[in-house]
């Protein structure tokens, strides 16, 4: 590292103090410093820890701050002006102050002395604005050897601040303990204010200085300007106002090739070039993301377009100085001001007038027309920012590439609007691979190709980082899907992984949101309001395909704390994470169009959802700091807890189903957030209450994998709190209780899908569980230990143990907390004499569970549905099938209400099926069923069997035998779980069996394979529905050698 005009001592001082302050850091520190490269990134981190300590007295002193950040900014200005310095000094100087502010905040005691020394310093510190605009563009070099100094003392007080407070945490939490502070502090304060007078002292001289030239450029200027108002030169001048004719000052075209966007490039075309005879301005802005491509487009469109144009004028226009920069560049450029023109309003006016000239075409056959022009404004971001550079009243084209909606509306008048969205996955994929030079025909390239593109959301400028990336190093997109999975994240949203954009300006997808995202942005001056981004803080832990907005609108506190903490004073800020400033629809809306004025989230009107480009929340979550992560995950939980639907008595959700199909997507969005920022969230054991209930919908609604999953992840969740003792807001007895439902959910799992024990084991584990969980004299879980002891009896029942399942069932019945769910008992009760063969107490039984259901539940609930369809196993097995029939009507007529895709309602209808084929009346049973389960539920495989069945026992032998088939493999599909040829066989056994059940009752031969025991099973119906010798070979290889 070199300075200008800084002699050794000084530099030997500078470097001494630097290495000093980092050698004193451990490695965790070390980061935390390196991490904050600018001011920007200060004031992220403040804010940060501004969140984490709402509504303190931490957070009242930390707004003490901004108007040292002010202060602080000057400085930033003036520095980089005078010393020209390294990057290294600077990230340590903004580091080391986030470090000190960071660990002072933990008391605030210690934070109040911190901020105390730091207004001192800026209140008496130079005046570093004054210097900046006053001496910019002069050389001072005692000036230049104060600023070093100075700038060395404030560091050196950032290391004696960390130092101290590292040496003794403990003790500094009593006021008593920051004397020695003071003491420590002052004289590097002291040194600091008589470095401020000599850099005051400096400054005069300087001034001094700089007053002897301004008078040798007014003296010089004068001469000028009477030169200048010779007539001769005033004669040049307007004739060059109206002489050029050709000018162009686009940034280069990229080497890269330019892909898609044919229908965009068309709708510019037809804008500006159809219309170009018109005498107007025309004008076309092109808005969407950032990263979409538009200066891309807008690039590709000029220089396509050069014959059309010979005037084509590229305006930066991110802010008034790049505005004035490049009005500046024109105007000298095009030779229609010369040296003496540098005030911005004077460059400005005189290409304004000369693109008012060149609107006037020639009046005369013999008079040239005046060159068509283009001017391109680049990346608007303020709607007032154009108004002062507006061409007015001129003929000409102007294309304006912006994120703002608004301003895209203002400018072009809604009808001349163009939306820029990212790729879609065939053209993503396609840029990727010519990026790369990957041959399109590589099967394993194209499809890695097609998920990386997919894992970017086909933005492309994340395409672009990747390809090229890619290419440098040679490698192959396989090797680097397998190389860097989780490359969307870590890998693209590194700060080093930089493409230099045509314009000359370093794009990242680490920065190119960050005009947005960073709060209190000095750049930005706070473009998002505190609503705005509290919802898009909350959108990046949420599904990535969208977010209804009634999960916002609907919290309400009482609301988000059902079944919520049971030590509510151990949560920090409940207040805060249970206020809900969405409440309000204008609230609300108001965030929304902040958001989607900034391209950075879509609503979507038919579904009343909103959401985000994936590489958005990824942007979003790397600017949270941690404090902001756990703060905004905490009060999603809240939110959905509030929002997710509960069971009333033990009523299943049936009725609530679209509401929970609604939210489902959320709590498995916030499971998978969990388990990537696990580290920062904590033990969110509310999350787990709204988990237990999303999963008890997925196993009702036959999701039973994602209801095992969602179980399972938080139960690890609950098992990893109760290990480390840390489960704030949530008591040991709550987490344990919390453990027994998500225990049983898993147990009625295997119930319904029977494993080894029909859920015996897990049945018992729960209620393990709540008996070592019990509080004594607790009503409430004497209540929930019976329950489980009748969950358990359902698995014993299931599993043939009907006998100890009774005995628990008749004693539960007994029980007066258990009236509530009277019908269920009841229910059971029937099922269990059913099993063991009392069909007349069954029969008598089921009654009374029929009218309990009618009661508690309702006529059309499901609860009556299951007891008709006992009634109708009942009436099989007294031989009554007629009656069988009526009572499986009535289940069926009830489950087609609230389930008429689910599969116990296709099991009805096949269980009809069988019945009305014992009845041997086939045709019938096809005319009337047969239409019900095609529209109802035409590829759910038990329903299609039914009617399969029909047409082979109907003698259409050689159409069961191909419908068979489709069956098996429609099976197959569906089940995972078991060798997909193992599992094929066994279906095709048991549906062959009972085509052939008449004929083959006594056929079968042995079989080895252990896994597949109805194998004999279809072997024999192959022998009596022998396929012909074309179709042999459909037969599964496994087969062949025993038919």
């Amino acid at each position: 590292m070199s300075l200008p005009f800084v002699d050794a001592d000084v530099l030997t001082i500078w470097v001494t103090a630097l290495n000093e302050f980092l050698s004193s850091l451990d490695e965790g520190d070390r980061r935390k410093v390196e991490s904050i490269s600018g001011p920007n990134d200060l004031l992220q981190h403040v804010q940060s820890l501004h969140d984490s300590y709402h509504a303190s007295r931490t957070a009242r002193i930390l707004d003490r701050l901004q108007p040292i950040f002010r202060w602080l900014h000057s400085y930033n200005e003036c520095v980089k002006i005078y010393l020209n310095a390294a990057p290294q000094p600077f990230i340590l100087l903004w580091g080391s102050l986030s470090l000190v502010i960071e660990v002072a905040a933990r008391n605030h005691r210690a934070l109040e002395q911190v901020v105390t020394c730091l207004e001192d310093i800026s209140r008496h510190g130079p005046r570093f604005h004054h210097y900046t605009v006053r001496f910019v563009g002069g050389s001072y070099e005692q000036l230049t050897v104060a600023l070093v100094k100075y700038h060395t003392e404030l560091i050196g007080f950032c290391h004696d601040s960390i130092a101290f407070f590292r040496a003794g945490p403990r003790k500094n939490l009593f006021l008593s303990a920051f004397s020695p502070f003071s003491d420590k502090i002052e004289p590097r304060v002291r040194r600091i204010r008589e470095l401020t007078a000599w850099i005051d002292q400096e400054a005069v001289v300087a001034s001094g200085e700089l007053r002897d030239k301004k008078y040798e450029k007014l003296n010089g200027g004068v001469q000028d300007i009477l030169q200048r108002l010779n007539p001769q030169h005033l004669l040049y001048m307007s004739g060059t106002m109206l002489l050029t004719k050709s000018f162009q000052n686009l940034p280069p075209k990229p080497s890269q090739l330019f892909h898609g966007r044919v229908t965009e490039l068309s709708l510019l075309q037809g804008c500006l070039i159809t219309n170009k005879n018109q005498e107007a301005l025309r004008t076309v802005c092109l808005h969407g993301m950032r990263g979409v491509g538009k200066t891309h487009l807008a690039l590709e469109y000029a220089h396509g377009h050069t014959s059309d144009y010979p005037i084509t004028l590229w305006v930066s226009a991110e802010n008034s100085l790049k505005i004035q920069q490049s009005f500046s560049e024109i105007a000298h450029g095009m030779g229609i001001a010369d040296n003496s023109m540098q005030h911005p309003d004077q460059l400005c006016g005189i290409v304004k007038q000369w693109l008012y000239n060149a609107s006037k075409r020639g009046t005369s056959p013999e008079e040239e027309d005046s060159p068509n022009w283009l001017m391109i404004f680049d990346n608007v971001e303020e709607l007032a920012l154009l108004q002062t550079y507006w061409p007015q009243g001129s003929n000409g084209s102007i294309i304006i590439t912006t994120t703002s909606k608004s301003i895209a509306r203002y400018y072009a008048e809604g009808h001349q609007t163009i939306p820029v969205e990212p790729f879609n996955g065939e053209t993503g994929t396609h840029m990727l691979l010519k990026l790369t030079g990957m041959d399109e025909s590589a099967i394993e390239e194209r499809n890695t190709a097609n998920l990386i593109a997919d894992a970017l959301g086909n933005l492309p400028l994340a395409l672009d980082l990747v390809g090229n990336y890619v290419l440098s190093l040679g490698k192959s997109l396989s090797s680097f899907w397998r190389e860097y999975p989780r490359f969307e994240t870590d890998f693209l949203f590194n700060p080093n992984l930089v493409r230099w954009t045509p314009t000359h300006f370093e794009e990242s997808i680490s920065r190119i949101w960050a005009l947005h995202l960073y709060p209190n942005s000095l750049i930005t001056n706070g473009h998002l309001n505190a609503n705005s981004r509290r919802l898009i803080n909350m959108l990046a832990f949420l599904d990535k395909d969208g977010t209804p907005l009634s999960l916002f609108q609907a919290a309400t506190p009482e609301a988000m704390l059902f079944e919520g903490p049971d030590l509510q004073n151990e949560i920090e800020n409940l207040d805060y994470l249970i206020d809900n400033p969405f409440k309000e629809v204008l609230a609300l809306d108001g965030a929304i169009m902040n958001l989607r004025d900034r391209a950075l989230v879509k609503l979507n009107d038919n579904t009343n959802r909103i959401n985000c480009h994936r590489l958005v929340r990824q942007a979003v979550l790397k600017s949270m700091g941690h404090a902001t992560k756990h703060t905004t995950f905490s009060q999603l939980v809240f939110y959905l807890n509030a929002s997710f639907p509960t069971q009333e008595d033990g009523r299943p959700l049936h009725s609530k189903w679209t509401s929970c199909e609604v939210l489902a997507s959320q709590v498995s969005a916030l499971l998978e957030s969990y388990s990537l920022y696990r580290n920062e969230l904590g033990h969110p054991i509310l999350l787990c209450e709204v988990a237990a209930r999303c999963a008890w919908y997925f196993l009702e609604s036959g999701r039973y994998l994602a209801a095992r999953q969602m179980a399972e992840q938080s139960l690890d969740l609950c098992d990893s709190a109760l290990r480390q003792g840390y489960h704030p807001g949530y008591s040991t007895w709550f987490v344990k209780d919390m453990t027994s439902h998500l225990y049983n959910v898993l147990a009625t799992i295997e119930r319904e899908r029977p494993d080894h024990d029909f859920g015996v084991s897990l049945s018992k584990k729960v209620l393990d569980i709540r008996i070592n969980n019990r509080r004594d004299s607790n009503p409430e879980d004497d209540m929930w230990i019976a329950a489980a002891e009748g969950n358990l009896a359902v698995s014993l029942m299931d599993c043939g143990r009907s006998t100890e399942a009774y005995e628990i069932i008749l004693r539960l019945r007994q029980r007066d907390d258990m009236k509530a769910n009277e019908d269920i008992y009841l229910r059971n009760t029937c099922v269990c004499l059913l099993k063991l063969g009392r069909l007349d107490e069954a029969l008598e039984v089921n009654g009374e569970a029929i009218n309990a259901a009618r009661e508690k539940r309702g006529e059309s609930s499901e609860q009556v549905a299951a007891c008709y369809f006992d009634l109708a196993n009942i009436h099989i097995q007294k031989g009554n099938r007629a009656a069988a029939l009526d009572a499986l009507q009535e289940c069926l007529d009830r489950r087609n209400i609230f389930m008429p895709l689910h599969q116990v309602t296709a099991f009805t209808l096949q269980k009809i099926g069988d019945a009305a084929a014992m009845e041997g009346d086939y045709m019938a049973s096809m005319h009337s069923k047969s239409s019900t389960v095609a529209n109802a539920i035409p590829n759910h495989s038990p329903t299609q069997l039914f009617l399969w069945r029909l047409r082979a026992n109907m003698s259409e032998t050689k159409t069961g035998f191909w419908l068979a088939q489709a069956t098996a493999d429609h099976r197959t599909r569906g089940n995972r779980s078991e060798p997909s040829e193992v599992k094929r066989c066994n279906n095709v056994a048991i549906i062959y069996f009972d085509l052939a059940s008449n004929q083959a009752a006594g056929v079968g031969c042995h079989l080895n394979d252990r896994r597949s025991p109805n194998l004999h099973l279809m072997c024999s119906a192959y022998t009596f529905f022998p396929p012909s010798s074309d179709d042999r070979d459909l037969i599964p290889e496994t087969l062949r050698s025993f038919i």
